[in-house]
């Protein structure tokens, strides 16, 4: 909504835009990074056996493997990979991008949604396994490093598309 302030002459002074400004906050948790390795090797999800994305020797240190017995073996391999891909560089440019392109982003998920953003806040973790698994509830979205620049910003309208789509028409679609 548009509010239009007038000074004492009656002259138009300034607009304002009391729509709320959604905010996309990039996080680095190499917990979340793990579990989405640990995850996709042990489950099948979307019709999609992830796992087989991967090497097989590295499939094989988390199939049929505990949650922290899998990650006695990720955490340190991530933080070999981390440095190697200046995962603290890659978190910078791509909140960068975030931050440029978060209200466009949210201006048009309104405009094809016919609807309000269903929440306020979004936080994405960056995830070097080749899967982009979301939270609704939480607003939670993972974010593949390893795929190219354009893949980010697509990803997130992807998985934001989701989420609105759960807000506003799940109930709806169940019903019939």
């Amino acid at each position: 909504m548009i509010f239009k302030s007038y000074n004492k002459q009656g002259k138009k002074r300034c607009f304002y835009n009391s729509l709320p400004m959604q905010k996309i906050v990039i996080a680095q948790n190499i917990r979340k990074d793990a579990w989405n390795w640990w995850d996709a090797c042990n489950k099948v999800s979307y019709g999609e056996d992830w796992k087989q994305r991967i090497e097989k020797k590295i499939q094989d240190k988390m199939i049929g493997k505990t949650r922290e017995q899998s990650f006695a073996f990720l955490i340190p391999r991530l933080n070999t990979l981390y440095k190697r891909e200046n995962i603290n560089q890659k978190k910078k440019e791509i909140q960068d991008i975030f931050d440029l392109r978060g209200r466009e982003i949210f201006s048009r998920m309104r405009k094809v949604t016919g609807h309000k953003i269903y929440r306020e806040n979004f936080t994405c973790f960056l995830t070097t396994f080749p899967r982009a698994p979301y939270n609704y509830n939480r607003g939670f979205i993972w974010i593949p490093i390893i795929w190219p620049k354009e893949a980010y910003v697509r990803t997130f309208v992807h998985e934001l598309l989701h989420f609105q789509t759960y807000a506003y028409w799940e109930k709806r679609c169940l019903k019939s």
